[in-house]
């Protein structure tokens, strides 16, 4: 017949929270007690009175400490480290606050050149197709002249040029997606209800400005903002600053006192764009009299961007650069 047998669980549980230098002589007598009872009890009994004794015997003086030593350890390293420190510091104080104060500073250099290179590198990269989007810069040089684009001196060359190489890269260039022109500055006194401002960042441009620039417009739709003469688009703190709370679609602007523009949208140009202005006008709102300035190759007064269609390079136009020049060479395109 099998020798009865503690119930094994209590055993477990008594071995893992009694301390180790107190396991063999308690459990030694509580096995010696359940053998005892069991001839003069019973087995059932024995087995209770058993479980009984584990559960009894579960007191701080017995329970095994938390597992701490080693984090103790740390805690006291760390408060001494802390300590010593701290007494250096006091009893060299202008030293301390020497070391202390260089090293702030230095940090607070690299947190503040950290942010400076972030917020340059982060311009006009809310286009979504900014990787593919392009300026066009013009050199203005003598007729019959031959320049060579890696010879050429980037001082030469200008931001600002002519109207009509906006049609000549569509019409050149298959590679070419969509095109966008605006003017330099004009100003305008603007007059609404009373109100009258003399404004200096007043622009043209064309229809297809969206097409090019990922703007936020709070108002109106962009693909058809700019399409009709005498329409204008002013930026938010624009239209705040003459219509306030009141919705300024469709109201009337005067400007310089003669003409009125319909205001057909409200535009948000994030502060990490090369540029910005406060109204746009409708490049088709130019006077008649005035378009010759979109035939003629040496008006320079407008601002030319393009996209290209995906999986093109801007490397694939430089070998057909020669040919758009000797095509309007005759023009006085250079």
């Amino acid at each position: 017949m099998a020798k009865p047998q503690p119930p094994k669980y209590f055993q477990k549980f008594i071995e893992w929270y009694c301390k180790p230098m107190l396991q063999e002589s308690i459990m030694g007598d509580i096995e010696e007690q359940f053998y005892e009872e069991v001839v003069d009890l019973g087995l059932f009994t024995a087995r209770r009175r058993y479980m009984w004794n584990v559960i009894r015997f579960f007191r701080p003086g017995i329970v095994k400490s938390p597992r701490t030593n080693q984090k103790l350890n740390n805690y006291g390293m760390f408060k001494n480290h802390y300590k010593v420190s701290l007494r250096s510091i006091l009893r060299s104080g202008v030293f301390s606050m020497i070391n202390i104060g260089g090293l702030a500073i230095g940090i607070a250099s690299c947190l503040l050149i950290l942010i400076y290179v972030k917020n340059e590198a982060s311009y006009d990269t809310f286009n979504e197709k900014y990787d593919r989007t392009y300026r066009v810069l013009h050199y203005f040089g003598k007729t019959g002249e031959k320049v060579a684009n890696d010879t050429l001196p980037t001082s030469e060359l200008q931001v600002w040029g002519n109207a009509p190489v906006a049609d000549a890269l569509v019409d050149y260039f298959p590679q070419v997606e969509n095109v966008a022109r605006f003017t330099g500055n004009f100003d305008y006194l603007m007059e609404y209800q009373g109100r009258r401002f003399q404004e200096k960042n007043i622009v043209y441009g064309d229809s297809t400005l969206h097409q090019v620039f990922t703007w936020e417009w709070v108002s109106g739709d962009p693909k058809t903002a700019l399409s009709r003469p005498k329409t204008l688009v002013l930026s938010k703190q624009m239209a705040q600053k003459y219509f306030g709370d009141e919705d300024p679609m469709g109201q009337l602007l005067l400007l310089d006192g003669e003409e009125r523009y319909e205001v057909t949208g409200v535009y948000q140009i994030p502060a990490n764009s090369h540029f910005s202005f406060d109204a746009c006008l409708s490049m088709v709102s130019i006077d008649k009299e005035d378009w010759w300035i979109f035939d003629d190759w040496g008006y320079a007064d407008f601002y030319t961007y393009f996209t290209l269609q995906e999986g093109t390079s801007i490397s694939d136009l430089d070998a057909q650069i020669p040919g758009l020049l000797e095509t309007h060479f005759d023009r006085g395109f250079g």
